[in-house]
């Protein structure tokens, strides 16, 4: 577009460009309810996928006690929820940096000083009172687009995340490795199980191809490019979720080898059995 000459002109054109900023920067209070309804209801499903792990490592290991030579599995099953906690610590500061540098969170007079002891002092301004018991816990700047874009792409964070997506996946892939190597009395692994596990982990490693094909300069600028403190809630909620998920899809693969036999055959023996149970007059039987 042309500068014009004439100011009247000119002063129109300048306040179309911002009224096409406002629009842009404009997300309606449905939308950022949703992103808040989206995060709450993957952290309900986390806790869920944490619960069913917990419960399955201590059935594991429960049968390790009378089949010790199972023991192996149940070693390896251990040690998966601690190949996720560092890519979920990350997330979690994530959270709180962009929480508390876009300028904290909401509380009410009974869970400020709950907040207050997570590092959102409210000398500091970072503590904003409210009556609303629903908006105890939600960014005071939930709409604010600069914030991940400053602290997540262009401090390179979002770029340490993409390197710990991938350094976990690797991580959890390890374990079944080792375990497809380890020779455990009666028990078979097939590699083309472990192949599908592979396959549909639900962790997947960032998709170069893309975010090069966005037009994007990197992967964070992908994801978090501009993207409004309430959006990305569910998605940080959402990786840790397919770790969590990942976490389970490991566990549960071991636990049913616990179940499975390698049946070695040393007796054989002949039998015979008519094509029908039964034989009418006038047949002959077979």
């Amino acid at each position: 577009m042309s500068i014009p000459k004439e100011p009247r002109q000119l002063m129109i054109n300048l306040m179309y460009l911002v009224l096409t900023a406002m629009l842009a920067l404009n997300v309606s209070a449905e939308i950022i309810n949703a992103f808040f309804m989206i995060d709450k209801g993957i952290k309900h499903s986390n806790e869920i996928v944490d619960h069913g792990v917990k419960s399955t490592i201590d059935g594991m290991q429960a049968v390790a006690e009378k089949k010790v030579h199972l023991q192996p599995l149940v070693d390896a099953a251990k040690q998966v929820p601690s190949m996720i906690e560092d890519l979920n610590n990350y997330v979690d500061s994530l959270r709180f940096i962009i929480t508390y540098e876009s300028g904290g969170v909401y509380v009410t007079e009974a869970t400020a000083d709950k907040w207050e002891s997570k590092g959102y002092l409210g000398s500091e301004g970072k503590l904003h009172m409210t009556e609303d018991d629903k908006m105890v816990g939600k960014p005071s700047g939930k709409k604010d687009k600069d914030t991940p874009q400053r602290v997540i792409v262009e401090q390179g964070r979002g770029e340490i995340l993409k390197q710990k997506i991938v350094d976990t996946r690797n991580a959890l892939l390890a374990i079944v490795d080792s375990i497809q190597h380890t020779e455990i009395e009666g028990v078979m692994i097939d590699s083309a199980e472990i192949a599908s596990l592979k396959n549909d982990l639900l962790l997947e490693g960032p998709n170069d191809e893309e975010w090069a094909a966005s037009g994007k300069p990197n992967w964070s600028a992908h994801i978090f490019g501009y993207m409004p403190v309430a959006a990305c809630y569910p998605l940080f909620r959402k990786y840790q979720n397919d770790a969590k998920s990942s976490a389970a899809q490991i566990v549960n693969f071991l636990s049913g080898q616990m179940g499975k036999k390698e049946l070695v055959y040393d007796n054989f023996d002949v039998f015979s059995s008519s094509p029908k149970p039964y034989i009418l007059l006038g047949e002959t039987f077979e």
